[in-house]
């Protein structure tokens, strides 16, 4: 089993491709980041889920889920499976504490406040560099930047209506 570096992998393919072709074929390959994917939040709290015997969606929202795995998933936003299990802590305290689910709303002001450990400097000074702009002057606002950040993947026009954002947009 080899691990290695992406940089030092790519160095590798360029030299001996058929050394990674050969390892891929036989299975003996395994890229993390694949596995760390945007996906990977939500995966791992189904299969919490399953094993602990509770329904996953009642205690985060589908929606929570997906943010928690695109900001984790990105380098320059969060740091993979670590901020996933810190969300996920957070998570089930407020839900013990409330009985509420835990949503995106709840996930971003978690990680504006330091609650959600884990996510890189740089992406709380921007989100709070965009909700400091003059023009960002009422909490709907303020919910809009919040859950536009929350999805750097990208959100649908029906997703923000759905929020009831659709107007502060």
């Amino acid at each position: 089993m080899f691990i290695i570096p992406d940089y030092q992998e790519e160095e590798l393919a360029t030299r001996a491709g058929d050394l990674i072709d050969r390892l891929k074929k036989d299975e003996f390959y395994l890229n993390l980041i694949n596995i760390y994917a945007n996906t990977f939040a939500e995966n791992l709290w189904k299969i919490y889920g399953e094993k602990f015997g509770f329904e996953p969606y009642d205690i985060i929202t589908k929606d929570c889920l997906r943010s928690i795995g695109e900001v984790s998933s990105k380098e320059h936003l969060g740091r993979g499976p670590r901020t996933v299990i810190n969300a996920f802590k957070r998570a089930c305290t407020i839900y013990k504490d409330t009985m509420n689910s835990y949503d995106v709303l709840d996930f971003v002001n978690d990680v504006l406040n330091n609650k959600v450990e884990y996510v890189q400097p740089k992406y709380v000074e921007e989100l709070n560099r965009a909700l400091s702009l003059n023009e960002i002057n009422s909490e709907e606002k303020r919910n809009v930047i919040k859950f536009l950040g929350a999805f750097p993947n990208g959100i649908s026009e029906d997703k923000i209506r759905a929020y009831g954002l659709w107007n502060a947009f």
